[in-house]
């Protein structure tokens, strides 16, 4: 009951994007996907979430390929958030995330509720989407994909997030990732898209590490961070400095720490 590419690569404008990646996205865990600009992200976002075929290997939910399955069946099983969700309309707060439950037969207020709640929302449900902060909004838009997939019955759902916490200050992310990782504790698959290193060490299980399209180091957060696969993937030494919440922290090496190593 796994979301997956296998050996999957996609060629886009004549250029291979992705090549031969492999990634399992699993019921109630957080799978962090990092990687310089251009490194295959969001391609690879794409094809676990059935908006383009692999030009070869296979992209899968339940075992069965994402173009077989019928796109109302889909839309229950999973959801994505992309990088810049556009919305200009002064619908309300709740409104928008009312949208997520679109796919579903019977429309649920609980879960709308319960929604708005766990991305503090609540006391702007009523407020215009349009008058909202940046970050506010982001939280908005990720409440409503959530609400697509809210874990509510024993049946795997995946929340596909292209960077959720970007425009989102340090408290906030936090906060967010919180109530991420609980809904991931009711059986939520989550795949976040990300840049920031340490906000992954914190809060993801496993990672996968990304550099021109093909898979540096994949694995559980605690093997697959290290300084070799960081330099590997962004070309730029690093060290861990520290610990935060039993992970390392990580940070560019400083030149001149290396001029007075030599």
């Amino acid at each position: 009951m796994t979301l997956r590419l296998d050996h999957a690569s996609l060629n886009l404008g004549g250029r291979r994007v992705l090549d031969g990646c492999t990634l399992h996205v699993e019921p109630g865990r957080i799978h962090a996907l990092l990687g310089p600009n251009g490194a295959g992200k969001t391609s690879a976002l794409r094809l676990l979430a059935g908006d383009l075929p692999p030009t070869t290997g296979a992209a899968t939910l339940d075992d069965r390929s994402m173009h077989t399955w019928p796109a109302a069946a889909l839309a229950t099983r999973r959801a994505v958030l992309t990088q810049r969700p556009a919305l200009d309309f002064a619908f309300t707060v709740r409104e928008v995330v009312a949208m997520g439950r679109t796919p579903w037969k019977r429309r649920s207020d609980a879960v709308v509720d319960d929604a708005l709640a766990a991305f503090d929302l609540t006391t702007l449900a009523d407020r215009p989407f349009t008058r909202l902060s940046g970050g506010q909004q982001q939280r908005v838009h990720l409440a409503r994909v959530i609400a697509q997939v809210w874990p509510a019955d024993d049946q795997p759902r995946f929340a596909l997030l292209d960077e959720p916490t970007a425009s989102m200050d340090l408290r906030v992310q936090h906060a967010v990732l919180a109530s991420l990782r609980a809904l991931a504790a009711r059986g939520l698959g989550v795949l976040w898209v990300v840049h920031d290193i340490n906000l992954a060490a914190r809060h993801a299980d496993a990672l996968t590490l990304l550099a021109d399209g093909r898979c540096v180091a994949q694995g559980p957060v605690a093997t697959a961070l290290s300084a070799q696969a960081l330099q590997a993937t962004f070309g730029l030494p690093v060290r861990a400095v520290g610990t935060a919440g039993g992970r390392p922290v990580w940070l560019p090496v400083d030149p001149a720490d290396s001029l007075r190593q030599t």
